[in-house]
C-alpha cells in the first residue's frame, strides 16, 4: 500500500464528481486554557492499493498512548482509497503532542502525524 497524503484540516470533503477538497491544513492548535475543546477537525488519509473488496478502517487520536477518540468506516474496492475521519467537540485535557493514525482491515498503514497543543 502506498501512502500518497496524511494531512489534519478543516475539512475535507468529496463531491459527485470523487473530487476530494481540503481546507485549512494545520497541526498546531492553541487554546487559551485546558481543557479545551475543538469543534471540528478532519484527518484524511489517501492511499492507493488495488483491492477487490470493502475495505475497513479506522482513524484515531491519541496522547500518551491513550486513545482520545476514533472512527471506524469502510471505503469500496478500488485502487486510491479517501479515509476521511471527520471530528466534532474533541476536548483536550492539556497540552502536547497527540498522535494521529490510521488503520486499515485491522493494519496499521501510517506512521504517526503529530498534532501539537499550546496555551
Amino acid at each position: 500500500m502506498k501512502i500518497l497524503a496524511f494531512l489534519i484540516s478543516d475539512k475535507a470533503i468529496i463531491d459527485s464528481n470523487k473530487k476530494l477538497t481540503i481546507e485549512g491544513i494545520f497541526n498546531t492548535i492553541t487554546a487559551d486554557k485546558f481543557p479545551a475543546k475543538h469543534p471540528e477537525l478532519t484527518i484524511t488519509v489517501i492511499t492507493e492499493r488495488e483491492s477487490e473488496k470493502e475495505l475497513g478502517y479506522r482513524i484515531y487520536l491519541e496522547k500518551d498512548g491513550q486513545e482520545i477518540t476514533s472512527i471506524k468506516d469502510t471505503v469500496l474496492a478500488g485502487q486510491r482509497h479517501y479515509l476521511i475521519g471527520k471530528f466534532s467537540d474533541i476536548i483536550f485535557k492539556g497540552s502536547g503532542t497527540y498522535t494521529v493514525g490510521a488503520e486499515i482491515d485491522g493494519e496499521k498503514i501510517t506512521s504517526n502525524l503529530y498534532l501539537k497543543l499550546t496555551e
